[in-house]
């Protein structure tokens, strides 16, 4: 799952080197984070808490995956 999570992030910035441990400030500017929200959203029928939809609430791109999935964990519980 993790790993899907990546690539789907990859496939919105356009980028290959993410990882992981990548920081979304380095990365990441406020539209395209919105974008990459709303594309997981959709893929996984999942809504990010209204406090979550800032870049700063997650310091790296492990981070933002690790919130997808408890959230789709919690969906699925």
């Amino acid at each position: 799952m993790k790993e899907q999570l990546l690539r789907q992030i990859e496939s919105v910035v356009k980028d290959k080197n993410i990882t992981i441990e990548s920081e979304i400030l380095g990365i990441l500017d406020s539209v395209t984070f919105i974008k990459i929200i709303v594309e997981i959203e959709k893929t996984y029928g999942i809504e990010f808490d209204d406090d979550k939809l800032l870049l700063s609430e997650f310091p790296s791109i492990g981070s933002l995956i690790n919130y997808v999935v408890s959230k789709i964990e919690l969906l699925n519980a």
